[in-house]
């Protein structure tokens, strides 16, 4: 069985359910289902295809899934045949229309392919050479062109050695048919008894002995017309057939020997049967079973795979208020998830030609647990001829469908009539055979249900008000007062012609709008009737709307009536204009916004966390990590908002989103985010604009416990074009996907005109310098913008992205251009400029200086703009660039220029020789010479006449800069001193004489 799940808007008319095993070219027909159903629990045919497909027509509208489906049975009956250090061997039981078998092992993390076989055996190696390790292993089935069938559920093997190293093993490894657990029948029940046996010995074996015998009756033998070869296997059907004519349970044993056969363990099988042969053709109609004698009724059974917990009676306060024998089933002690458990009912006879109408009732009684992840589901199956074969279901419900009364926290027991529903199913389509009905308890852990008054009764008269064709819907979204028609299908379910039939509808506890059919219905007959007055919405809230039939002598109430529940939201005006953002920072859900929670367990709620700009805000958070009903969807829905204004180009959708999902050695769940789009103020589903599951819905890596956001980082904004829906009002749904994973959470939702950027920066100095730091940033506008920046020639970095401030160093003057690229989904704009880096100055002069102390100095630096002379006497300063200066006394100054631009200030220093003629003479009793003069090379300068004291010589070159200095300590006499002017450039030198005795200046040519 495989339970077909779907989404409509609306329970209008009935679904046809179909399917097709040849990619679509023929379809076959499933089962007809109320228009309110959204599952089916599907009987899977005896199929051999990998091109299937499931179709669902309501309305002349049709839709399927978008990727064919295999059907093919599953292997069956896995075993171990052998197990030994070094290899285990396993076998399973053939499947129809495969040609081979895949083997699996699992593996550090996955069930890893072992190889594939054609046979019904296959040797694996041990992990570690050890039998008693854990040893998952699955096989599944391949057929032709490719086909495979889903793997088998894994098997365990840990057990040490097991049957190993035997010459003779006959086993009896499969027994395929029967394979029935209960019989139910009107009449003697036949089946062919076939088994497979197996030589998992290591020589050839023959005259195998094989045998049946059912409970104490004379066993059938018979001998296997083959050699079986080692590891070679067998398919044989007895000739004696089985033959079931008797109520009761039946112990069918089946089994192989061979002389010799070396382990025995593996030799028998056994097989219960529970047998309910009715002596005649069923119960007729009017049928009534009230449980009030033995459990079970006769020709009843219960079907209890599990042996656990199951079917019993209980006595309680039934659909009267009286106490009630009914039956039950303690799903509270339950620990087996979705295990099952059968009541059977007696064959009931739908063949008597005078029955039109005949009708299934039963009253029921179920609560919810209030940890609502667990919850429980019936579903009934109706089987024809006489119980043997199945034709589909005929109900299902779960969860707070199925319940009866609110959620309960403790042991549920109805209190009184009020805890009891009567639910009722039509089995007119079932109409010439005999059926049995199984009711099927699916779940665990979960609370009590409670069945009672089982009936199936022939009904004349009745009228159905069988479908609330408008309104159909439980939600209303709406811009300013809501109407729609108000049309209802009647149906004449009886099996006489009716007229006077009247029709009501009523609003809250407005007054009931009422009319009577124009027309008499026939039996079968349907009749649309659309009423005057149509359903007028001027406010929101819950909208409690009934709509009924009603005729005289009607036989069957309970399809009289249909409630519907419309959750309405009816905004004011067009809808909120752009820019629209929602932060949820308010104490409570923002108004004309809507939180869906279908399954009434876990949904959107408010959190205080860290925001996507690093502070505390309040977000819409899922808690997905403690949410366990896979699949199941929550939904969020904004308020209207408008975009036809004039002008609106490029409206986009804007949200920031947190979430991780679940990760650890042993879990990996993971969950998802949908965003459906309506138009028409909320009323007209358009599309699904955005969906993301797993690593690209996640913000952060995936994490082992519960996931709350910690800073900035962990969030991500998300971008949704909404141009297309220009001209409407839209609402847009936020559809949490739940499959146990992690939290998720949303904040700061905008609805905007998206303009293109423009393009714009700043630069810190207004003159950049060389070699010295430069602060870019943009100023550029427009939404989630990228930058590209090219700072020019010389820049480092050269490149950048992002707004800034990004610093820039440039290593060489002069122009360079710069560029700011600002791009974004709807547009892209350049700024571009040109900017001069500018060099620090180089500082730099000459002189020249004459013989009374005037200096003239001449500024060579580059990059100056302003200039400061120090003269160094002490006094002599100058702002001018290229000053002149008389010195007063003899001596070397030490000039200082320092030269100033907007990128700072560079200083040079030269010593200046100041010698003044006249000042202070040589005595002329010191006599100097200076020989040779002119010279080539050297020269020698000789001073007569010297009173004891210091002597200093300065070489100066023609503009009185100092070439070299010496000096000589207490000299008295003759001082003799010779220059090397080798190296010197040919023309006019100056020597300074300094004596105590005066001072004197000598001329010196240099050829």
């Amino acid at each position: 069985e495989q339970a077909i799940h779907w989404d409509a808007l609306g329970d209008d008319n009935d679904f046809t359910i179909e399917y097709s095993t040849n990619n679509g070219a023929g379809w076959n027909l499933i089962d007809v289902v109320d228009g309110a159903s959204r599952v089916y629990v599907w009987k899977v045919p005896a199929a051999l295809s990998g091109t299937c497909y499931v179709r669902l027509t309501r309305n002349g509208v049709s839709a399927q899934n978008e990727v064919p489906f295999t059907i093919m049975d599953i292997p069956t009956n896995l075993d171990v045949l052998r197990a030994c250090p070094d290899s285990i061997r396993i076998k399973w039981d053939p499947v129809d229309g495969a040609t081979a078998y895949d083997v699996f092992l699992l593996g550090e993390k996955y069930m890893d392919s072992l190889g594939t076989t054609t046979g019904l055996i296959f040797d694996f190696p041990t992990t570690d050479g050890d039998p008693t390790l854990d040893h998952w292993y699955s096989v599944r089935a391949v057929g032709d062109l490719g086909l495979r069938s889903r793997r088998a559920n894994a098997v365990l093997y840990n057990e040490g050695e097991y049957a190993c190293g035997f010459n003779t093993d006959v086993s009896l490894s499969s027994l395929i048919t029967p394979d029935v657990s209960l019989f139910s029948g009107c009449e003697l029940f036949e089946s062919v008894v076939e088994i497979i046996v197996i030589n998992g010995g290591s020589q050839p074996v023959s005259d195998i002995q094989v045998g049946y015998q059912v409970n104490n009756q004379p066993a059938i033998t018979a001998t296997l017309p083959i050699t079986l070869e080692p590891d070679d296997y067998y398919t044989y059907v007895f000739d004696e057939p089985l033959s079931i004519s008797d109520d009761g349970l039946l112990n069918l044993k089946v089994w192989s020997s061979v002389s010799d056969d070396e382990f025995a363990v593996n030799d028998t099988l056994y097989h219960e049967i529970i047998s309910v042969v009715y002596p005649v053709d069923g119960a007729s109609v009017d049928f009534a079973e009230d449980f009030e004698g033995a459990i079970p009724p006769a020709y009843w059974s219960i079907i209890n795979p599990d042996e656990e917990v199951t079917w019993e009676v209980a006595t309680v306060p039934g659909i009267t208020g009286m106490d009630t024998r009914a039956m039950s089933i303690n799903n509270f002690l339950i620990s087996t998830i979705e295990k099952e458990d059968i009541l059977v009912s007696v064959p009931i006879d739908l063949s008597d030609l005078n029955l039109t109408n005949p009708v299934l009732f039963f009253d029921l009684a179920y609560a919810l647990y209030n940890l609502n992840s667990y919850y429980d589901a019936l579903r009934v199956d109706l089987y024809t001829d006489c119980g043997e074969q199945l034709e589909g279901t005929i109900y299902f419900k779960e969860g707070a469908e199925l319940a009866t009364v609110p959620l309960q926290n403790n042991v549920f027991q109805p209190a009184g009539a009020n805890d009891w529903r009567t639910e009722l199913v039509n089995l007119k389509d079932y109409l010439g055979t005999t059926i049995t009905l199984q009711f099927v308890y699916i779940g665990g852990p979960g609370n009590h249900l409670y069945l009672d008054n089982i009936e199936v009764l022939q009904v004349n008269t009745d009228i159905a008000l069988s479908s609330l064709v408008s309104p159909n819907v439980d939600q209303i979204t709406n811009c300013g007062t809501y109407s729609t028609d108000v049309e209802v299908l009647v149906t004449n379910g009886g099996s006489q012609t009716i007229s006077d039939i009247e029709v009501s509808y009523q609003v809250n506890n407005l007054p009931v709008v009422s009319a009577t059919l124009p027309i008499a219905l026939d039996p079968g007959q349907q009749y649309a009737y659309t009423f005057d007055n149509p359903l007028t919405l001027a406010e929101g809230g819950l909208i409690n709307f009934k709509a009924w039939s009603s005729v005289s002598d009607d036989e069957w109430s309970g399809n009289d009536t249909v409630h519907l529940e419309i959750d309405a939201v009816i905004y004011p005006g067009t809808g909120e204009p752009l820019d629209y953002t929602e932060d949820f920072e308010g104490n409570a859900l923002p108004a004309y916004w809507k939180i869906l929670n279908p399954d009434d367990a876990i949904t959107w709620e408010m959190a205080n966390v860290i925001g996507s700009t690093g502070t505390l805000t309040t977000a819409l958070s899922l808690n997905n990590y403690f949410y366990n009903n896979g699949g199941a969807e929550d939904y969020l829905i904004s308020v209207p908002i408008d975009l036809t204004s004039a002008g609106l180009t490029n409206p986009f959708l804007a949200f920031d989103l947190a979430y991780t999902f679940l990760s650890t050695i042993n879990i990996y769940q993971y969950d998802a985010l949908r965003i459906d789009l309506y138009s028409d103020c909320g009323e007209q589903f358009e599309e699904i604009i955005y969906y993301k599951e797993e690593y690209e819905l996640a913000t952060v890596p995936p994490i082992g416990v519960q996931y709350q956001p910690n800073n900035a980082e962990d969030w991500r904004t998300e971008l949704v074009d909404l141009s297309d829906y220009l001209g409407t009002t839209i609402t847009l749904h936020f559809v949490n996907i739940t499959e146990s994973g992690n939290d998720l959470f949303l904040d700061n939702i905008r609805v905007f005109q998206f303009d293109p950027p423009t393009a714009g920066y700043s630069i810190s100095n207004e003159e950049i310098c060389e070699n010295t730091p430069a602060i870019f940033q943009s100023t550029s506008t427009g939404f989630f913008s990228t930058h590209n920046w090219d700072f020019g020639a010389g820049a480092v970095p050269a490149l950048a992205t992002g707004p800034g401030p990004h610093i820039v160093t440039y290593t060489m003057p002069g122009s360079s251009n710069v560029s700011l690229t600002v791009t974004n989904v709807v547009g892209t704009a350049t700024e571009s400029g040109t900017i001069e880096v500018v060099e620090p100055p180089i500082p730099d002069f000459s002189f020249a200086a004459d013989d009374q102390g005037n200096v003239v100095f001449t500024d060579l630096s580059t990059n100056g703009t302003s200039y400061s002379w120090d003269f160094g006497d002490g006094t002599g300063t100058s702002p001018d660039q290229n000053p002149s200066y008389t010195y007063t006394e003899n001596g070397d100054y030490t000039v200082t220029l320092s030269v100033t631009n907007d990128c700072g200030t560079e200083t040079t220093t030269q010593t200046v020789s100041i010698f003044i003629n006249g000042l202070r003479d040589l005595d002329p009793s010191v006599l100097t010479t200076l020989l040779p003069n002119p010279t080539h090379g050297q020269t020698t300068l000789q001073i007569e006449g010297l009173q004891a004291g210091d002597v200093q010589l300065q070489l100066m070159d023609v503009v009185g800069r100092s070439l070299s200095v010496v000096e000589s300590q207490n000299v008295s006499g003759i001082f003799q001193h010779t220059f090397d002017l080798k190296n010197h450039a040919a023309g006019l030198y100056f020597i300074q004489v300094q004596t105590p005795q005066g001072n004197r200046v000598l001329k010196l040519v240099v050829q």
